[in-house]
Order: structure tokens, then C-alpha cells, then sequence
């Protein structure tokens, strides 16, 4: 027995086995590969499913906004008011949510469409200073040491910047970006400061060659107390190549254990961790429950 995730290898004989009371997951788009497959299963998952999409796509918004910027939704979704060239009402905005959690959208596109003309007059956005620097080549920074990676300022090169004093960031801090008066303030992720920033002055920055190309989850499982489980659960996560960037375990009760991981993914494969839940569940009979915890 495999994962639906398998995927086939030359010479492997396989037999599908079908049950009339199983329904398309929503975890199945991050891997089928044509587009009549996406199609069938969102339109079956669209209508039942809302919440658990909506649920999913604040979760991969919010991943993305705190890697990038930061900053997480608030209860009220206010980030999300101008997108698209217009003001989003409460539907609206659900339905963007909707959006990012079927894969229908990418978190990018959502946020660069923040940054449309109509969200730059409604949030009072001044990007002169980015659209002047954007042409600039081959200046010299007095706050850029030679020898030190490019900065990469909303995907341009060559654009003035200073670093805040604040937080001091430096090379190979992970950063963000902040338009003011003075052009782009640049300030480590995560900096007190920022807390009370605007976000429609925020932009990506990041250092040239070093761009992380994963994120890290939190999360827990309970398994009952056996032999060999945390064997087959290391299998599980090398075959799927995730790596484990901290564990702990310990024992909650005589025959249970809770294990918390903090887990390495690729950049945007939202849903990885729903099928890695689904292959433990085939392979580990002593699993009982998987769950993503508060992202730090």
C-alpha cells in the first residue's frame, strides 16, 4: 500500500483501489499534474469545502506574509482591503482567501496586487522613490560594504537604500523593506519597530544568493508508545525530503507521546504537510492526531 502522493516509477505494476464513499481532499492539488485533474477536483471541493479552504488560505497567506514582511492577517483580514485595482468587502476578501487555498492564486500575486494604482492612492502609497531607483545602475552606497552581497529591493537591483538603525540589519539577515520619505529604510524581519508600520509601505528585500527556498512549520503529533515508531516516521520524512530542523518528544501518558516538530518545506508547497499526515495514517497504525501549531 502507497500514498495517493506516489509517484510511479518505470516497471512498477500498480492497482487503484476505489471507494464509492471517498471524496476528492483538497490536499490532492498540490500534487496531481493536469489541468482536468485540478479542474474536476476543485469543482467538486468548491462547493463543500469553503471553510476548510478559507481556513487553508489565511494559513498560506500568513506563511507567506511573515516570512516575507513580517506581519500576519489580522481578525478583520484589513490587509487585504485593496487588491486588485479595488476595495474589498468581507465576501471579497473570503473569497481571495477561498482563492489561495484551492491553488488557484499564488500568496505573490496577491500581495503585488496590493501595490496596484488604485491600492497605492486608496493606502497613500508614495512609490516615486522606488520608481526612481529602480533606474538607477551601478551606484555606489556609502551603507553597501563591496564585498557584501547585492540587496534585492522588489526585485530590482541597484536601488538606494539605508539600514535601520534600530535593529542594524546587516548581511546574512533575513529583511524587509520600508518606503519613506527618504527612500527605502531597510529593517531585519521581525523588528519591533515594524509593528507599527504601515503595510502599504512595506516591500521585499532580500540578499542576492541566499533567498531561502523553504519555510519552517510548526507542528505536533501523538502517537501511541511503540517500538519502531519514530523509525517509520524518519522514513516517512526522508522519502518525502523534509527536513526536521528541531524535535522534541515526551511522554504524556503511560501508552501516549507527543512529538513536536519544527519542519523545513519547500518554498510554497502549502500542503505538503497534509500528505505527510496522509502517508503517516497508511504507514504508522499508532498514529492518532497531527496538527499544525501557532507559527512562531
Amino acid at each position: 500500500m502507497v500514498s495517493l502522493d506516489y509517484e510511479i516509477r518505470n516497471g512498477d505494476s500498480i492497482e487503484i483501489i476505489t471507494d464509492k464513499n471517498k471524496t476528492p481532499s483538497v490536499s490532492w492539488l498540490s500534487f496531481v499534474k493536469t489541468t482536468r485533474a485540478k479542474e474536476c477536483i476543485k469543482g467538486y471541493i468548491n462547493g463543500l469545502n469553503r471553510e476548510e479552504l478559507l481556513d487553508k488560505g489565511k494559513y498560506i497567506l500568513n506563511s507567506y506574509l511573515e516570512k516575507n514582511f513580517g506581519k500576519t492577517l489580522d481578525k478583520d483580514l484589513s490587509l487585504l482591503k485593496y487588491v486588485d485595482g479595488s476595495t474589498l468587502d468581507t465576501k471579497g476578501k473570503e473569497d481571495l482567501l477561498v482563492q489561495l487555498g484551492n491553488l488557484s492564486r499564488k500568496p505573490s500575486s496577491v500581495v503585488r496586487d496590493m501595490f496596484t494604482d488604485k491600492a497605492l492612492e486608496l493606502g497613500k502609497l508614495k512609490n516615486d522613490h522606488i520608481a526612481k531607483a529602480s533606474r538607477v545602475r551601478k551606484r555606489v552606497v556609502s551603507s553597501i560594504v563591496t564585498e557584501t552581497p547585492e540587496l534585492i529591493i522588489g526585485g530590482e537591483k541597484s536601488i538606494p537604500y539605508h539600514c535601520a538603525k534600530c535593529c542594524e540589519a546587516k548581511y546574512p539577515d533575513k529583511v524587509v523593506g520600508y518606503i519613506n520619505r527618504n527612500g527605502v529604510t531597510v529593517h531585519k524581519i521581525g523588528c519591533s519597530s515594524l509593528k507599527r508600520g504601515d503595510f502599504d509601505r512595506f516591500i521585499p528585500a532580500y540578499w542576492e544568493g541566499i533567498r531561502a527556498q523553504e519555510f519552517l512549520v510548526h507542528a505536533e503529533m501523538l502517537f501511541e508508545n511503540k517500538i519502531g515508531v519514530l523509525r517509520k516516521l524518519s522514513e516517512i520524512l526522508f522519502q518525502m525530503k523534509i527536513d526536521v530542523d528541531a524535535m522534541s518528544a515526551s511522554k504524556i501518558e503511560d501508552n501516549l507521546s507527543r512529538i513536536e516538530f519544527t519542519l523545513k518545506f519547500e518554498e510554497e508547497d502549502y500542503y505538503l504537510f497534509d500528505r505527510l499526515i496522509g502517508r503517516i495514517k497508511l504507514a504508522i497504525p499508532e498514529f492518532k492526531s497531527g496538527n499544525l501549531l501557532q507559527r512562531k
